[in-house]
C-alpha cells in the first residue's frame, strides 16, 4: 500500500488540533483525566460498533474458514459504522482485536485487519462475535500502532505484529496474577472488573461535554482519544476508560501531571510527521509520529471539508514498560505452538 500525498488530509487533522481546548482534570487515585472539547468543523453521521451490534446493524465472523489476521465485516444497514483501533471482538474461532480504525460503508462487506488476543482457542463456539464493555489495554493498542505504522511503511498493509501481541497480552496476565487457560487478554479484564469499575464510578459524573481525553496516570502522559463528535465519546468513553484504568492497577501513587504538559504534547502534534493511507473502509488513514508520541486518525471527506472521525496518540513507552517483568516462562506456550495458531488458514 502506497502513501498518499494528500495536504487537505493533514491540513485537516492540524485544525482538528488547534480547535482543541484542554479543560480542567479529573483524577482519581493514580489517573488524571484531562478533557478535550473540540469546536469542530465537520461532524459524520454513523453508529458505533456497539449500536451497530445492538441494533442488529452489523455482521462479524472468521473469513472463510478462518484465517488469524483477517475477519470479514458485513455492514446490512445505511449509515456507516465507526469500529476504533483496539476494538476488542470476542467469540468465533479465537478473540480478536481491531488493528486500526475502520468506517464501514453502509450496505457494504469488508474485510478488516485484526490481531489474535487469545493465543490458546482455534474452535467455533459462536458462529458471530461481540464486542465486551472495554477496548484492548494500552500497551496493546501501542503493539498495533507499533505495528501496523512499520507495516505501512513497508507497503505491506495494516498487519500487526502478532508476536509483539501475544507478548503484550502475556505481560498483562502476569503482571495482573491471571492464569487464563487461553491466554486470553478477556481473562485479565474479568478478574479486575472490580477494581476497574472503582475509577469508572469516579469519572462517571464528570464527562458531559467532552469530545475526548488525555490521561495521565503516575505523573506520566499515557495518551489520549478524541473525536468529532460529543455524543460519540459519551459512547465510548465507558470501554476507553476502562482501557486505561487497567494500565493504572499497577504501581499507584498519586499523580500530579501538569494541564500545560498535555498543552505541550497537543502543540507538538501540530509539528508532527504526518503520513496518510487510503483506509480499509471509507476515508484515510494518518498515521503519526512525533519524538516519543505516535498516533493515528481516521479522516473523511464531507462537503468538501476534511475532518477527524477519531484520533489517538499514546506514548511509545507507556507506564509499565522497560520495568521487571514478572513473567514466569513456564507459563506461556511456546514459541511453536503460538505459531501454530496463527498459521491457521
Amino acid at each position: 500500500m502506497e502513501e498518499v500525498k494528500n495536504q487537505k488530509v493533514v491540513q485537516g487533522i492540524k485544525t482538528f488540533l488547534n480547535r482543541t481546548r484542554i479543560l480542567d482534570e479529573v483524577s482519581y487515585k493514580n489517573m488524571q483525566i484531562f478533557p478535550l472539547a473540540i469546536e469542530s468543523i465537520v461532524d459524520f453521521d454513523y453508529l458505533t460498533l456497539d449500536e451497530a451490534l445492538r441494533e442488529g446493524q452489523i455482521e462479524i465472523g472468521e473469513k472463510g474458514a478462518g484465517s488469524v489476521p483477517e475477519l470479514t465485516v458485513i455492514n446490512k444497514g445505511n449509515k456507516p459504522i465507526l469500529i476504533m483501533n483496539g476494538e476488542e471482538l470476542v467469540g468465533a474461532r479465537q478473540n480478536r482485536t481491531v488493528n486500526t480504525d475502520i468506517l464501514v460503508k453502509g450496505k457494504s462487506e469488508v474485510v478488516i485487519p485484526v490481531s489474535c488476543t487469545e493465543q490458546g482457542r482455534w474452535s467455533v463456539p459462536t458462529k458471530e462475535m461481540e464486542t465486551p464493555d472495554y477496548v484492548s489495554p494500552i500497551r496493546s493498542r501501542v503493539s498495533l500502532l507499533k505495528g501496523v505504522s512499520h507495516s505501512l511503511s513497508r507497503g505491506t498493509g495494516y498487519t500487526a505484529d502478532q508476536s509483539a501481541m501475544w507478548q503484550t497480552v502475556g505481560n498483562y496476565q502476569a503482571e495482573h496474577s491471571v492464569r487464563s487457560p487461553t491466554g486470553a487478554v478477556d481473562d485479565v479484564y474479568k478478574s479486575k472488573k472490580g477494581d476497574i469499575q472503582k475509577y469508572l464510578d469516579a469519572f462517571s459524573k464528570k464527562k458531559n461535554g467532552w469530545n475526548g481525553m488525555a490521561v495521565a496516570i503516575n505523573n506520566r502522559f499515557i495518551g489520549l482519544d478524541t473525536f468529532d463528535s460529543i455524543l460519540t465519546f459519551g459512547k465510548v468513553w465507558a470501554k476507553l476508560v476502562r482501557s486505561y484504568a487497567l494500565d493504572a492497577l499497577n504501581n499507584v501513587r498519586e499523580s500530579h501531571l501538569a494541564k500545560e504538559n498535555i498543552e505541550k504534547i497537543l502543540e507538538r502534534l501540530k509539528e508532527a510527521e504526518f503520513k496518510i493511507f487510503e483506509s480499509v473502509g471509507l476515508g484515510y488513514d494518518a498515521r503519526i509520529s512525533s519524538g516519543s508520541y505516535i498516533g493515528s486518525a481516521l479522516i473523511h471527506r464531507k462537503n468538501q471539508l476534511y475532518g477527524v472521525v477519531h484520533l489517538s496518540v499514546f506514548n511509545k513507552e507507556p507506564e509499565g514498560e522497560g520495568q521487571e517483568q514478572h513473567i514466569e516462562q513456564a507459563e506461556m506456550k511456546p514459541a511453536s505452538e503460538r505459531t501454530k495458531f496463527y498459521n491457521k488458514t
